[in-house]
């Protein structure tokens, strides 16, 4: 991943914005949170006034918008070489593999 783009355990994917946040924040681009990592989970604050935007400059922490969410469900993601390496058959516009010779993400 990009390193402005933070991925938390639970799925959220969120960007980095603290070095813009002042510009993000007074033009209302998007909705700011305060983020930091303790252990393995990713805390967020919204930053919604003044006072929340002070005190999340002053934290030292990463100021992100949310992007959206990622479902890394393993079941559903193939790896590219056990797909490059699988016997194809090709019948009626379907490619068919053996799910066997497949591999999945973790």
């Amino acid at each position: 991943m990009n390193q402005r783009l933070i991925k938390s355990s639970d799925g959220f994917v969120w960007l980095d914005v603290t070095d813009r946040a002042r510009e993000v924040f007074d033009l209302k681009l998007f909705r700011l949170f305060l983020l930091w990592q303790k252990e393995d989970k990713t805390l967020r604050i919204p930053v919604e006034n003044e006072t929340e935007y002070d005190y999340a400059i002053s934290s030292g922490n990463k100021i992100c918008a949310y992007v959206g969410r990622i479902d890394d469900g393993s079941s559903d993601r193939v790896t590219i070489d056990s797909w490059d390496t699988a016997d194809k058959l090709t019948h009626n516009g379907y490619v068919y593999v053996r799910y066997a010779d497949l591999s999945f993400c973790k």
